[in-house]
């Protein structure tokens, strides 16, 4: 797998924080207004710095594992929207509908984490 250099680690990582503080803020009422708009950067952030990362390999499961990562990403961006509607009160979908996208979008991220990395160490092994 093509890891990204550090500025791409940083953004990476701020991104994930921002992802988080971003759900978390919006569980306080004083501060729910901002709450897309910190998530938002954060998705755009972690989203984009996970598709620019890569595997070329043969691995069938590393292959399938990483089109997972990839849904899961984009998930995490179409969360975005569905908070600003929430918080707006604009558009269909005003519901808290984005808290079941999300936690979707988190398991598969969690799952794809660490299966990759069990996986890319199976297969440095047997190479």
């Amino acid at each position: 797998m093509k890891q990204p250099g550090k500025l791409k680690d940083l953004i990476y990582g701020v991104g994930g924080l921002l992802l988080a503080a971003g759900a978390f803020i919006y569980s306080i009422p004083a501060l729910t207004p901002i709450s897309p708009y910190v998530y938002s950067v954060g998705a755009v952030c972690f989203a984009s710095m996970q598709m620019l990362s890569r595997y070329d390999g043969r691995n069938l499961v590393l292959r399938r594992l990483r089109r997972q990562q990839l849904f899961s990403a984009v998930l995490l961006l179409l969360v975005a929207p569905l908070m600003f509607m929430n918080v707006l009160r604009v558009g269909p979908l005003r519901g808290d509908t984005w808290i079941v996208l999300l936690t979707i979008a988190a398991i598969y991220q969690v799952y794809t984490s660490f299966r990759i990395a069990s996986e890319l160490q199976r297969d440095s092994e047997r190479h």
